[in-house]
């Protein structure tokens, strides 16, 4: 869950930069088979984290620099200056094998 919507912070986009945020979570347990932050105890623990800690979930290291720089944008903190969906189908980490 994104830190906007565990803080219930109301915004135009709010549910839009969520699912971005969303993405970088489904990518992260793609490439380890684990979701971000399983080393937390339990869910309300995890979701404290997210709202309040200025850490993001650390990169898979196999995964390319490409990839690194994807989850980057998807794990903004501030939903703001996060991509929209539109401008992360352009990441050339989704575009590299599509071209």
């Amino acid at each position: 869950m994104a830190p906007e919507l565990v803080r219930a912070e109301k915004g135009a986009d709010s549910w839009r930069k969520a699912d971005v945020w969303g993405v970088g979570c489904i990518v992260i347990e793609m490439a380890t088979g684990r979701p971000p932050w399983e080393n937390l105890s339990n869910p309300l623990t995890a979701m404290f984290h997210i709202a309040s800690a200025a850490t993001i979930p650390e990169f898979p290291a196999r995964l390319s620099s490409t990839a690194h720089d994807f989850l980057a944008i998807c794990f903004d903190k501030n939903p703001d200056t996060r991509a929209s969906a539109t401008e992360l189908l352009q990441h050339p980490f989704l575009r590299e094998d599509t071209e």
